[in-house]
């Protein structure tokens, strides 16, 4: 394990310490995952590209990389992705996925709600916006509150990045519509636990879903997705990178994790990587 020992301190100087390694590893082996490997950084251009550098080193997946801070984050359709040191999870995890790739539109779902289940395990009640983006209705709109990035390698693997808001304060965050789990009235002292039961939570979902081959019914993530997910039986708008917006009705998640939307012309399935940008009609 690499970690760089050095205090994170946002731009008012409140103090947050780093991940303690220590800890990190007592609260895995409290979560069944004794000797993964993890390492921990002060601070990485992206924690995705450095996990999928080392993925192309000949490592091994299962590992997962953590950085208090990101100079180069990015986010679904390269959004920039930006955090105090200290205040977030910055976490990517390099993960073997199955070999038939129309199941890999999963990947981000499942993703999606292993980071659901694990904020909710804190007592907030999140659910998924389709494909990935963890939120938290409030009265006046849904506050984002995770971002994931899912990235194939080309050779079995997959990288899965998340990014959590912890312990923001709201004039920390980029715009009034995300929210952290500190804003959410939640204190959880260091955040070494949240990041145990995420990998735990992560690596749990990965593992079914590779031992049915991808079948996303078969163990259970389809309907557990559902469950989670408010974009179904919303009236939406769909931003499309070269058409225009078209607005429909979300009625389903196809059988490749794809949205289904019936419009006044008919029923339109849509990937994640077809859709700029989805938000209620």
């Amino acid at each position: 394990m690499a970690y760089v020992s050095e205090m994170a301190t946002d731009a008012v100087g409140d103090l947050r310490p780093p991940l303690d390694s220590a800890l990190v590893q007592a609260e895995l082996e409290r979560c069944g995952l004794g000797g993964f490997p993890i390492t921990l950084a002060g601070s990485l251009a992206s924690t995705n590209a450095t996990t999928a550098a080392l993925l192309a080193a000949g490592n091994e997946a299962p590992f997962a990389v953590v950085a208090e801070s990101q100079t180069a984050g990015r986010g679904r359709l390269d959004r920039s992705w930006a955090s105090p040191p200290g205040a977030s999870l910055l976490v990517s995890v390099a993960v073997d996925i199955p070999s038939r790739p129309s199941s890999w539109g999963w990947l981000p779902l499942l993703s999606g709600v292993a980071t659901v289940l694990t904020v909710r395990e804190l007592g907030i009640p999140a659910v998924v916006k389709w494909p990935n983006d963890v939120i938290v209705d409030h009265p006046h709109g849904p506050r984002k509150l995770a971002g994931i990035l899912c990235e194939g390698t080309g050779a079995g693997t997959a990288v899965v990045g998340i990014g959590l808001n912890v312990d923001q304060r709201a004039d920390e965050l980029a715009t009034d519509a995300a929210t952290s789990v500190r804003m959410e009235g939640r204190q959880i002292g260091g955040r070494e636990a949240l990041l145990a039961q995420l990998l735990s939570n992560l690596l749990d979902f990965v593992g079914q879903w590779n031992a049915v081959g991808g079948d996303a019914v078969a163990c259970g993530l389809s309907d557990q997705y559902v469950a989670l997910c408010s974009t179904l039986g919303q009236r939406v708008e769909a931003q499309l990178p070269a058409d225009g917006s078209l607005w429909g009705t979300a009625v389903a998640i196809g059988a490749e994790g794809e949205l289904v939307i019936d419009s006044d012309d008919g029923v339109h399935r849509f990937s994640a990587g077809d859709i700029i940008h989805i938000r209620p009609a």
